[in-house]
């Protein structure tokens, strides 16, 4: 009894936010995508989208006007009439105006044809996690056991990005799942997303601001940020896996992007964790020398341009017109003795 209610709380939505992806067919990817390789997005592109997504609930921002817009075409055409993608489409605007009972509703009322599909699936697996419903276990395993050619739609490089951040969201789950048990349930995170199972320290042993030790740094695979992003578009609300990113930036040297996480998660999202505003200090601190130590140098930059500039050095102006005069003064000077010369030689001769 006691470990089934251990698996039923695992689910509850305080305890774990929603672990699964959550797709719009038709869609492009929102990472990069060059040479196979998948590439995030630099932090300041990153922070828009993910904002975009978060004011998708937010009642009468343009994009919750767009996004209302989008469900009222779609609805007026009559389940029966919507396409599966269409159908998907949908139950994911729900889930992002933070109505999942509608989009669970919408998926379980789709033809049973529709019930195979990947990404019916992946948004039913997200919506039961959502509800924190028990149903969420058995509707996510599958999810990871998809092969590339089952996401329609999409490149094989694409697919086989997602199926990786797929399985990447699975262990996720486990490692709160693994939480869970030895802890009992949470209110709130102490600790970022362990997902890479890396202790964020720098060669000192202490937690270091723009650096991580090399033996740790191995431990990273080489596409963790972009992973994280993934799972963050997928899952805009979740802290914990916001904090694992700052702390990504910080190990990268990024200072601006983990300062930048760290204010929104204490100021933005009320997350607020004692060693998350102990992390922000050392960052802030390390960040306000190196912006200190730029501004100086601008300054110094500045101040030797200045020094360098001719028209604040009269002296220069004097060799300068000495150069030029020299040759002036002679050229004068041979002028003035040609003419006397000549003068001289048009004198008539004294007998």
């Amino acid at each position: 009894m006691k470990r089934l209610l251990i698996v039923l709380a695992v689910f509850t939505l305080r305890a774990f936010p929603a672990h699964a992806g959550l797709y719009i067919p038709g869609e492009p990817p929102e990472l990069i995508f060059n040479d196979r390789n998948v590439q995030p997005l630099p932090f300041n592109a990153f922070q828009l989208l993910l904002h975009d997504k978060l004011g998708i609930a937010v009642p009468g921002s343009q994009r919750n006007k767009e996004i209302t817009q989008k469900v009222a075409a779609l609805q007026s055409k009559g389940l029966d009439q919507l396409t599966t993608d269409e159908l998907v489409s949908l139950s994911a605007y729900l889930v992002r105006l933070r109505a999942p009972e509608k989009a669970l509703q919408l998926l379980r009322s789709g033809p049973r044809s529709a019930q195979g599909n990947f990404y019916v699936r992946a948004n039913t697996a997200l919506i039961h996690l959502i509800l924190g419903t028990p149903e969420a276990l058995n509707e996510q395993l599958p999810v990871k056991r998809f092969k590339p050619d089952d996401l329609v739609g999409m490149q094989p490089a694409e697919a086989a990005w997602f199926l990786h951040v797929e399985s990447a969201l699975f262990e996720l789950e486990k490692l709160r799942f693994k939480e869970l048990q030895a802890r009992g349930m949470r209110t709130s995170a102490d600790k970022w997303d362990d997902l890479f199972h890396v202790s964020f320290v720098g060669p000192s042993g202490e937690y270091e601001a723009g650096t991580i030790a090399d033996d740790q740094k191995k431990l990273l695979p080489p596409d963790a940020i972009a992973v994280v992003q993934q799972l963050l578009l997928w899952l805009p609300d979740d802290a914990t896996l916001y904090w694992l990113l700052a702390e990504l930036y910080n190990a990268t040297g990024n200072l601006e992007a983990a300062a930048a996480i760290f204010d929104e998660c204490l100021n933005t999202r009320a997350f607020q964790p004692k060693l998350l505003r102990e992390h922000r200090l050392i960052v802030r601190e390390e960040l306000s020398k190196r912006q200190a130590a730029a501004q100086e140098k601008a300054q110094q930059d500045a101040k030797a341009a200045e020094e360098r500039n001719w028209k604040n050095h009269p002296e220069i102006i004097w060799v300068a017109g000495g150069v030029v005069a020299v040759p002036l003064v002679l050229l004068v000077y041979w002028q003035v003795r040609e003419v006397l010369r000549r003068l001289q030689g048009e004198r008539p001769t004294r007998h």
